[in-house]
């Protein structure tokens, strides 16, 4: 997504490109990771939230990235992707300990 989103605007916008990437992979990407990765049972709104607070930090992490990337002049195609491969660790890190935690006794599901 993020590749298509900066060939649409001419190569000129990666933040925003960026941005928009993860706004619409986000909304796959919950039920994916809940259902595939995690395979966990528990309250979906309360794992959702938790997956936004997950996926800010990783955002935010990106935007920095790219950012500092881009000022060294590496091209937006290759600082997206050394960027992602920091990121997607990071995102697998927070979802695993914060967002998906298996049941504890007495919660509710």
């Amino acid at each position: 997504l993020y590749a298509f989103f900066l060939w649409i605007s001419g190569h000129t916008h990666p933040q925003t490109a960026l941005f928009l990437s993860f706004l619409l992979s986000s909304f796959n990407g919950f039920w994916t990771q809940k259902i595939f990765v995690f395979a966990t049972h528990n309250n979906w709104k309360k794992e959702y939230i938790k997956c936004l607070f997950g996926w800010g930090i990783s955002y935010l992490l990106n935007v920095i990235l790219l950012d500092i990337l881009l000022y060294f002049n590496w091209d937006p195609y290759s600082a997206q992707i050394l960027a992602l491969i920091l990121v997607t660790i990071n995102s697998y890190i927070m979802l695993k300990y914060i967002a998906f935690q298996p049941i504890t006794k007495g919660e509710q599901k």
